[in-house]
């Protein structure tokens, strides 16, 4: 038993106030003899004893009533005592698992889910209408949950599929635990309803049990928890299911043929001979093949298809088996198709001999079927320019990439102009070389659209670019956070390892990106690294940070190593600048301070870098369970044609004269 107002219960002790009174103020006899009291004796001692009855009743009475009422105001609640069904109302709450392994199905061709549903239906009809249910989907654990009746969650059971991603056992039992607390009546239970399958009895969710369980005892009312098991009969069933579906690259690129893989997973212990594999593109088949697969194992299926139309393009996997769970014998993947990327390189020390120019390895690396005169289009659009031509050539072409190939000092105009380029969403990469002017660089680059510097300070050169005596640099590795780059490292896993480097620029990273300003005003073109403080530079990783000014908001990320040497100087560093990147090379891209063009790994190393930067910009894959963010200024357009089309539903027929009233609701 519980007291839910215990302190109220020392008012019981009142019930010695009845008695005080009563052993104080009890009636005195005085004794007188008198002749014939013989003859009433018998009549006396009857009397006296019913008397002495009838005041100990009495006074229990009032001492009783005190008591009674200190523990009606304590209101007393029995914990242990478990009633019959229908005898006393309670809070019943039900957690239902709707992940997809609930549509597997039995040799009847019944499904867990439908099972669940059945067992469910049979238990609310042993609830009165008294009783307060409540109905809690696993894939809605996070929202609000409130009580419903009877009839209510007969319908809610009916439109339940099982379509949602996996869940824990500890994350369903802590939200029943949490929804039963809110109940109102002193009795409550809970009943788990689901095939608890292998992903959900892992030993997180066994420990976030074990911890649920202990801190249920420390609850005065503790809930009746129970579990409801479905589908025992159909663990043993096969099972093939469509793992995963990927493109092999970073982009996909109109009119270029792409390589894509799914890969196929079975689940039985038996062998799966020539089994029926599809590809489709937006519900048109575009390859077939048979596959074998052993039992407990997994295979991979590739597909290599040119697509030829811009826009998001939906891939899918189908596989053609009579198994326990149909829904996961498909797979889709939403491609972002793009046309060709437009790069525009800028070279900063030309040279009429071929291989010679700094551009002329970058140029074959992005372009390579156009200088092989292969009649396959090439994912990249490149153009070579003058330093200066940059301001024209970037009106004109409207590049979705720009690389700086050794280019001396930029004028305050062509930093301000590629600065507007960079915070509209574009991507700068630079080259280092011997004509490059740090201080150039290491200077604000302002426009009106907001002042930034780059991501790493440039300094003074390491190594001996010429010489017959020059000495190679430390061979290191790219950085295992850049996942385009992780492809190049395919049957190799130091793709950079025969990289020779003679010489290369000293970064230090801007740790900080507080030192970016966006309000022109207070911009300082003349900074350099020796006007910075320590604490603005340093070697390492950072974190994003947005940055909020007087001139408006200015997003930027701190740098990230793609690629550094063996003493930990880094080669290739990335940053985000408001919607753009900047990239950074402490070497140039031709063959004067390193031999990394004259390698293998350049082109691919090329390619990706640039489809991922330029090339990858929508989010059109959401896993499940994940969140979907979508930037604003996307919806804008669709808003304002909604908003038209509302506008002009409402407007008023030809030769209508609008009154004063109707004329406000145009304002």
């Amino acid at each position: 038993m519980t007291l839910l107002n215990g302190i109220l219960a020392f008012g019981a002790l009142a019930f010695t106030v009845p008695l005080a009174i009563h052993l104080l103020f009890r009636n005195r006899f005085r004794v007188l003899d008198w002749g014939a009291m013989h003859l009433l004796e018998a009549v006396v001692r009857i009397n006296r004893r019913r008397l002495q009855l009838m005041h100990l009743l009495l006074l229990l009475l009032r001492c009783l009533i005190p008591i009674l009422l200190a523990y009606c105001l304590a209101r007393p609640v029995l914990t242990g005592f478990r009633v019959l069904p229908g005898d006393a109302p309670r809070t019943v709450v039900i957690v239902l698992d709707d992940s997809q392994s609930m549509a597997a199905r039995d040799a009847s061709g019944v499904t867990r889910m439908e099972m669940a549903k059945q067992s469910v239906e049979q238990f609310l009809e042993s609830l009165s209408r008294r009783d307060e249910l409540m109905l809690i989907r696993s894939s809605q654990l996070s929202s609000p949950v409130s009580s419903a009746g009877i009839q209510e969650t007969r319908e809610t059971l009916r439109e339940i599929r099982a379509k949602s991603g996996p869940v824990a056992l500890g994350e369903l039992r802590r939200a029943a635990v949490e929804a039963a607390e809110q109940g109102v009546y002193p009795q409550r239970q809970i009943i788990v309803v689901g095939d608890f399958a292998s992903d959900t009895l892992d030993d997180a969710s066994m420990g976030a049990v074990s911890s649920l369980s202990g801190n249920l005892q420390e609850m005065s009312m503790r809930p009746a928890i129970g579990f409801l098991k479905v589908g025992e009969q159909t663990q043993q069933l096969a099972n093939l299911s469509v793992d995963t579906i990927e493109s092999n690259a970073a982009a996909v690129v109109a009119g270029r043929g792409g390589s894509f893989s799914a890969t196929v997973r079975n689940a039985s212990d038996l062998p799966l001979r020539d089994v029926r594999l599809t590809w489709y593109l937006d519900n048109v088949q575009v390859g077939q093949s048979l596959v074998t697969i052993a039992p407990r194992s997994t295979t991979v299926s590739k597909l290599t298809h040119r697509i030829d139309q811009v826009g998001v393009q939906v891939l899918t996997v189908s596989v053609e088996h009579a198994d326990a769970l149909l829904e996961d014998n498909r797979r889709s993947l939403a491609l972002d198709v793009i046309d060709e990327i437009n790069v525009l390189l800028v070279d900063g020390d030309p040279v009429q001999k071929a291989l010679e120019s700094e551009t002329d390895y970058l140029a074959i690396a992005l372009s390579p079927f156009a200088f092989g005169g292969e009649d396959q289009p090439d994912a990249v659009r490149t153009k070579v320019c003058l330093r200066q031509q940059l301001q024209n050539a970037l009106t004109k072409e409207q590049p979705d990439l720009l690389a700086l190939a050794n280019v001396s000092k930029l004028t305050k105009q062509e930093r301000a102009q590629l600065s507007e380029f960079v915070v509209g969403g574009g991507t700068l990469v630079i080259f280092d070389g011997d004509k490059v002017d740090p201080s150039g660089y290491n200077a604000r680059w302002t426009s009106d659209a907001g002042s930034w510097q780059l991501p790493a300070v440039l300094g003074e050169i390491a190594g001996d670019p010429v010489g017959e005596n020059r000495r190679q640099q430390p061979a290191g590795a790219h950085h295992s956070i850049y996942e385009p780059w992780e492809s190049i490292r395919t049957g190799n896993e130091q793709p950079f390892a025969d990289v020779e480097i003679f010489a290369y620029r000293k970064f230090s990273l801007l740790r900080d990106p507080s030192v970016i300003s966006n309000d022109r005003n207070t911009a300082e073109e003349s900074a350099t690294p020796n006007s910075l403080n320590s604490s603005d530079v340093g070697q390492g990783l950072g974190t994003d940070e947005t940055l909020q000014s007087g001139a408006g908001n200015l997003e930027m990320g701190a740098p990230i190593t793609l690629w550094s040497l063996g003493n930990g100087d880094p080669v290739a560093v990335l940053a985000r600048r408001g919607s753009g990147k900047v990239v950074q090379f402490s070497i140039p891209c031709d063959t004067e301070w390193t031999s990394l063009p004259l390698r293998l790994v350049f082109l691919p190393m090329i390619q990706q870098l640039v489809l991922d930067l330029a090339g990858n910009q929508e989010q059109v894959n959401v896993d499940v369970g994940d969140g979907l963010a979508i930037a604003t200024k996307s919806l804008e357009p669709q808003l304002l044609s909604e908003n038209q089309r509302v506008y002009e539903s409402t407007l008023p027929e030809p030769n209508t004269t609008l009154q004063n009233d109707d004329k406000s609701d145009f304002q």
